[in-house]
């Protein structure tokens, strides 16, 4: 019985094996524009985590249950030197609009700019919403964008592994 206590407390002491249920959710973009710019949006979303498990030897199923940890979630989309942001917010099926204040650009290479939008409604808030994007341009007339917006959850994975302690 010794041997057995002295054998657990090794394999804690250099590692054990870990398990996490999770969902990965992300937001899908259609655009309903329809000019000559190339504007691709992405969006982080972060995964879900449900549960999770920890054991000496071998991964066990995630039964325990995890709070919902809130992550900084942004939209991201990449546009020409050329553009100033002047406005931007979401429009809801109500006609409703959330402004997002939460914006920040910064110069990418071959003369584009990146802008990230932080989400403080959530991904979950922006489901079937529309994304409204203002440009004030240098040489031609103000430039408005709309991108439809579906919240997307992909189903539940569990994936395991080892932690070791070195």
């Amino acid at each position: 019985m010794k041997i057995f206590l002295i054998m657990c407390v090794c394999f804690l002491i250099q590692g054990c094996a870990a398990s996490v249920m999770s969902r990965q959710q992300y937001l899908q973009f259609t655009a309903s524009h329809e000019n000559e710019f190339s504007f691709l949006p992405s969006s982080y979303c972060g995964d879900i985590a449900d549960g999770f498990m920890v054991s000496p030897l071998i991964p066990l199923p995630p039964i325990i249950p995890l709070p919902n940890i809130k992550e900084t979630q942004r939209i991201n989309i990449g546009f020409d030197n050329y553009l100033t942001l002047y406005r931007a917010y979401l429009r809801t099926n109500e006609f409703k609009e959330i402004s997002l204040t939460d914006v920040s650009i910064r110069d990418s290479f071959a003369g584009t700019k990146s802008l990230s939008i932080n989400l403080e409604v959530g991904c979950e808030a922006a489901d079937n919403s529309t994304l409204v994007l203002i440009f004030k341009s240098k040489n031609a007339a103000d430039l408005q964008l709309e991108w439809h917006i579906k919240y997307v959850i992909k189903k539940r994975k569990i994936e395991s592994g080892y932690i070791i302690n070195s």
